[in-house]
C-alpha cells in the first residue's frame, strides 16, 4: 500500500470513529459515560501515538534540533488555541441553554 493510499484509510477511519461517537453520544446520551472522564483518556492515548509515531519516524526525529523551537512554538499555539477555543465554545453553550 503506498503512503497517500495509507494516509486516506487512516484518515477515513478517523473520521469514521468521530462521527460514530458524535451520533451515539447525540442519540444514546449514555450515562455511564463520564465527560471528563473519557475525553482525559482520549487525550492520552492520543498523545501517546503523537508520540510513537514521532520516534518512529527517524527523517522527523533527527531533524527535532534543527526545527525546535518552532516545533515548540507550534505545540505551545495549539494548546493555547485548542483551550481558547473550548472555553468560548463553553461558554457560548452555556449562554444558549439560560435563553
Amino acid at each position: 500500500m503506498n503512503e497517500s493510499r495509507c494516509s486516506t484509510v487512516v484518515f477515513t477511519g478517523i473520521l469514521v470513529a468521530f462521527i460514530a461517537g458524535l451520533w451515539i453520544g447525540y442519540k444514546r446520551r449514555p450515562t455511564f459515560l463520564k465527560k471528563y472522564k473519557v475525553v482525559f483518556w482520549i487525550t492520552l492515548m492520543l498523545l501517546f501515538l503523537m508520540g510513537y509515531e514521532t520516534g518512529s519516524n527517524a527523517e522527523l526525529f533527527e531533524s527535532l534540533p534543527r526545527i525546535g523551537w518552532w516545533a515548540l512554538v507550534i505545540a505551545v499555539s495549539g494548546v493555547t488555541g485548542g483551550f481558547l477555543f473550548v472555553f468560548l465554545f463553553e461558554q457560548a453553550m452555556k449562554k444558549r441553554k439560560s435563553l
